[in-house]
């Protein structure tokens, strides 16, 4: 009995994985996603504040690798210099505290984005404001709406790929979890240890 339990594990670790890597966007594909973002309009002030959002939730979540509800419930004291280094405090499963680095490339989106916000271009302890504003309410926007922003972006994306037709089903899959995916796999590709990827 137990080694039939453990072959029946095993067999949905196997599917688990698999279906994680039908969640990884290929190079083309991210290439696209964010072509797509750059190209979108803002010829208003309500236009280009938009797109300033969504170029940062997208940043944000690609650099950091976070949970779509980690990014809804955080605040920009998350972001805190420690002897030189910046680093972003998360809470995460079993509110468990750990920090990840955060990179020049993060910090200059962070810069323009509160910029963009009339805010100044680094956090202080003091500031807790919502990571994502939302433009109705006081609070920051839900992890519903900054799901839906991402599908329509990564929908708008597809449309690119008509000749690929599996690639352009695939952007119609897209949600947000499918960035920390991606942000795991160029870290591993690009020579971070399994075990600070994971921590």
């Amino acid at each position: 009995r137990l080694m039939r339990k453990n072959k029946k594990h095993a067999n949905n670790g196997e599917m688990q994985q698999l279906r994680v890597w039908e969640r990884i966007l290929e190079e083309d594909e991210w290439a696209d996603l964010w072509e797509t973002l750059l190209e979108l309009p803002e010829y208003s002030p309500e236009l280009l504040r938009d797109k300033e959002r969504l170029r940062f939730i997208v940043v944000i979540l690609y650099f950091l690798g976070m949970r779509i509800h980690e990014l809804a419930t955080h605040q920009w004291n998350a972001f805190r210099k420690i002897r030189g280094a910046w680093w972003f405090f998360v809470k995460g499963k079993g509110d468990k505290l750990g920090k990840v680095p955060v990179n020049d490339a993060l910090l200059s989106a962070v810069s323009r984005f509160r910029q963009h916000l009339g805010l100044p271009p680094f956090p202080q302890v003091e500031d807790d404001l919502p990571l994502i504003p939302s433009w109705r309410s006081e609070g920051g926007l839900g992890v519903r709406h900054i799901n839906q922003l991402l599908k329509t972006l990564a929908v708008s994306a597809a449309t690119k790929f008509e000749s690929q037709p599996d690639k352009a089903e695939k952007l119609r899959k897209f949600s947000a979890h499918w960035l920390r995916h991606l942000s795991a796999t160029m870290q591993d590709q690009a020579g971070v240890l399994f075990k600070h990827i994971q921590a």
